[in-house]
């Protein structure tokens, strides 16, 4: 991850987890399932993330993680 996000905490580790498991391919119910969320809050906390990076959708969101060293 390059130095200067490393500083900034761009991300919360509930975020992530998310980013995580959405990378693996999990849809927002087993991903609610695997966190014990519901799936409202799953599709919330993505729609978040992609208003404040400007992903249009959730591959360029997962895109984005994995260029930014957040993915590996």
């Amino acid at each position: 991850m390059p130095a200067e996000l490393r500083r900034v905490k761009i991300f919360s580790s509930r975020e992530l987890e998310i980013l995580r498991l959405l990378a693996e391919g999990l849809d927002s119910k087993q991903i609610g399932e695997v966190l014990y969320l519901s799936t409202l809050t799953v599709r919330k906390h993505r729609q978040n993330m992609q208003i404040r990076h400007r992903c249009s959708n959730t591959a360029a969101l997962i895109s984005f993680a994995f260029r930014s060293g957040f993915l590996t």
